[in-house]
């Protein structure tokens, strides 16, 4: 009886033995754990990765915001030099409307001139070839300056695409440039027609 209570007793002390050290065991490495490390691990790397992207969009909207600003600093200057540009372009117009006027004038003269039984003398033929080939000068410098109007219009645009305000101001700049050699030499223009016609009156 001795020897089964001692072998009992044995039993129970190494089963309780073991049993615990299983459950120390399951403790420090329970599967449990570890999935629920795994979760925080990811939880805590979608953290950052929000984090990162809340940083980013912040950025992101700084620039914007600061862009916006400078294109309110910016606004003036654009009206004030498309004011500019309108009032040029009201003048070329009224100017090549005066300079139409004064062809149409001169073809008469011209014509008239021709159908005149007399004809036209060899010095007043002079004058008037000298007088055209100024004309036809003017017109040449005029059509170089349309090409240079069109590629500002270009660049404003490719600019204005890229939104680089300090370069649309200098295009517009230009522009305004432009527009001033062409009321120059529209008024050379007109000024050279008017003579033609005093010559053939």
């Amino acid at each position: 009886m001795k020897k089964l209570m001692s072998l009992v007793l044995g039993l129970v002390i190494v089963l309780g033995m073991a049993v615990s050290g299983y459950a120390e065991d399951f403790t420090q490495n329970s599967p449990v754990d570890s999935m629920t490390s795994g979760v925080k691990s990811k939880f805590q790397e979608k953290r950052e990765e929000l984090k990162a992207q809340k940083e980013e969009w912040q950025a992101a909207w700084g620039d914007l915001k600061a862009k916006g600003e400078k294109w309110k600093e910016y606004k003036g200057a654009f009206q004030e030099k498309h004011q500019i540009i309108r009032e040029n372009r009201q003048t070329v117009l009224s100017l090549r409307e005066e300079i139409l006027s004064l062809n149409t004038e001169v073809r008469e003269k011209i014509n008239a001139l021709r159908s005149n039984p007399e004809g036209i003398s060899e010095e007043l033929q002079t004058q008037i070839k000298d007088q055209l080939a100024v004309i036809k000068a003017d017109r040449e410098a005029l059509k170089e300056i349309r090409e240079s109007m069109q590629e500002q219009k270009e660049q404003f645009k490719a600019n204005k695409e890229n939104r680089d305000a300090d370069a649309m101001l200098a295009n517009l700049d230009n522009v305004i440039r432009i527009q001033e050699t062409r009321i120059e030499l529209l008024n050379q223009l007109r000024s050279n027609m008017e003579k033609l016609l005093s010559i053939v009156q």
